[in-house]
């Protein structure tokens, strides 16, 4: 045996049938002693033949043979794809598919030169652009689909035309007379929307609107003008920003954003915003100037208010009075010719004295929040009841879901959802927990909504299982002590005499409330008035003040009990805007 080149050592003997690629080759390109039809018999190719000028180790390369001269030309003039030609082979009977050489680049290009070129269009156009290279059947099958759409397509247009009895008119936009199969067919019925129509002057009653609110807000920044002035003070500054937050900017300008307030003593405003946008879209004053005008500096904001304005040198301009101190020393520099004053008594308490008292608009708000949180109330009383609301979480989230689809901004502040185990403080903490709900003892549930920027502030408390004994009679207390401080609002009464009138129901039965019996809200949930018995509080009600009344009694062992509502301070008397509740579940 002998061992050609490139054989695997080992092998009992050489592979005599070589394989078909190799013996395509050899039936080309051998010599006249090559088998006439590699299926017929005759005599093989031997070996050492077929790996002429190979070495040691490499592929064999069969020897080409000579070609006719019409081969050669063929070959110099290859086609642009396959084709079956009609010449006759040497050791073949019937003509074969020859596959020749590519193109060289730029020969195609050179041919087509002068022609307008062909563009494939969408399959929904009905028109597919056929390619060179691939067969015409298997583009035909997109074509008849494209087809059958269009004319399908044309035919629903058709229909829907002669039912209404008019054209429909396109609408312009990509996609716009797209209409779905499952409607075209019939399957869904179509939606008609009727075109909504503004009443007749509708336009003016926008503007009518949107003057009644500047004149809302011009009022309010009136009076704060007319108590600078009588002060001494030329202009006073307020300041909405992260860690100095101040919703008396909101008050006087209806724009709920970080931003910066000038108002001076003769009535006239600057609102510096950060977010001019907002500040477009909500703000409610004549004069602002984006916060990037002035470098995003308050001390260059306040340069050029005072400029802007025309505050004279010399005069006393009033700052926040939580302004610190390094702060207040910038201030000075950037404006050395004025005076600035930075107290408790100046304008920020002079601003919490306006919003404590609420007129017409807020008013109207205030009752509209109220019917919410007493909804809210309404919903969480009976899923508790159900077990919907099982756990503290439960609640502290369907709170804020619910104010959320019903056009509220926020809770007014955080929930407080307090179990059986955790009732026993005044504010627990954490507010909500994963832990159970209104199961045996008393839990108690603290919440308020915020609406256009007010928030309401009630407390429920839950009872499930025996009440008697000491827990009975902490229920009892806190349902007098509510009820006789409501009593006693109206106008002209001190609001710590209003606090001692539950105190004094508490100490009857040897307890003692340990915290005020309320405050006022707005659009902070603690604001002024206060209500608590301490000596030193001087507050009067007086008509338009929404104020708390929230008695509570609170023992390590038997739990938490507390009861609050909103009040609104009439001309006559009260108005108890909430209805919150102490709920037996049996």
């Amino acid at each position: 045996m002998v061992l050609q080149a490139g054989a695997r050592p080992g092998r009992a003997e050489p592979r005599l049938h070589p394989r078909g690629s190799e013996r395509r080759r050899r039936r080309d390109h051998s010599d006249g002693d090559a088998a006439p039809d590699d299926t017929g018999p005759g005599p093989r190719v031997p070996l050492d033949r077929a790996r002429v000028g190979q070495g040691e180790g490499s592929r064999a390369r069969p020897r080409p043979r000579d070609r006719p001269e019409s081969q050669e030309q063929d070959r110099a003039e290859p086609a642009v794809r396959a084709t079956r030609e009609g010449d006759e082979f040497p050791g073949r009977s019937r003509p074969r598919r020859r596959v020749r050489l590519a193109e060289p680049r730029g020969s195609v290009q050179g041919r087509l030169a002068g022609r307008a070129p062909r563009r494939a269009q969408g399959a929904r156009s009905g028109k597919i652009a056929r390619l060179g290279h691939s067969p015409t059947g298997y583009h035909r099958r997109y074509e008849l689909r494209a087809e059958r759409r269009t004319r399908r397509r044309d035919q629903d247009r058709a229909d829907a035309r002669r039912a209404t009895g008019r054209r429909r008119q396109r609408r312009q936009g990509a996609g716009a007379g797209h209409t779905g199969r499952a409607h075209q067919r019939g399957l869904v019925e179509r939606r008609r929307f009727a075109r909504v129509r503004r009443p007749e002057g509708s336009a003016e009653v926008v503007n009518s609107l949107k003057e009644a609110a500047l004149e809302t807000y011009r009022k309010r920044r009136g009076a704060l003008a007319s108590r600078l002035a009588d002060e001494g003070v030329a202009l006073a500054m307020f300041e909405d920003t992260e860690g100095r937050r101040d919703p008396s900017i909101r008050y006087f300008s209806g724009h709920p954003g970080d931003a910066l307030l000038f108002i001076a003593a003769d009535g006239r405003s600057l609102l510096v915003p950060w977010d001019v946008n907002m500040a477009a879209a909500m703000a409610r004053i004549e004069d602002v100037v984006p916060y990037t005008d002035f470098k995003r500096s308050p001390f260059a904001a306040m340069a050029g208010a005072v400029a802007r304005l025309g505050i004279a040198p010399g005069s006393v301009v009033d700052l926040p009075s939580v302004t610190p101190y390094p702060m207040y020393v910038d201030y000075v520099e950037a404006c050395p010719d004025h005076d600035f004053r930075c107290s408790e008594e100046g304008s920020t308490k002079a601003a919490a004295a306006l919003r404590a008292v609420k007129d017409a608009d807020e008013i109207t708000i205030y009752r509209a929040v109220s019917a919410i949180t007493d909804a809210a109330m309404d919903e969480i009383e009976a899923g508790v009841r159900s077990g919907r609301l099982a756990s503290e979480a439960d609640v502290a989230l369907f709170i804020e879901r619910y104010l959320r689809e019903r056009g509220c901004e926020a809770t007014g502040f955080e929930t407080l959802a307090a179990g059986p185990s955790r009732s026993f403080g005044i504010h627990a903490f954490p507010s909500y927990t994963a832990a159970a709900f209104a199961t045996e003892g008393m839990s108690i549930l603290d919440f308020g909504l915020s609406y256009r920027g007010y928030t309401s502030d009630v407390t429920m408390t839950f009872v499930r299982g025996r009440t008697d004994g000491k827990r009975a009679e902490m229920i009892g207390l806190v349902k007098k002590a509510h009820a006789d401080a409501v009593a006693a609002c109206r106008p002209g009464v001190r609001t710590r005499d209003v606090a001692l009138i539950a105190d004094a129901v508490f100490a009857e039965k040897g307890y003692v409330m340990p915290h005020a019996l309320g405050h006022g809200v707005g659009l902070e949930a603690h604001e002024a008035p206060a209500v608590r018995s301490r000596e030193d509080n001087e507050w009067v009600l007086a008509p338009g003040h929404v104020i708390t009344i929230e008695p509570g009694l609170y023992d390590p062992e038997a739990g938490g009990v507390r009861l609050e509502d909103d009040v609104l301070i009439t001309e006559t008397g009260y108005e108890v805007l909430t209805h919150a509740r102490i709920v037996d579940l049996g």
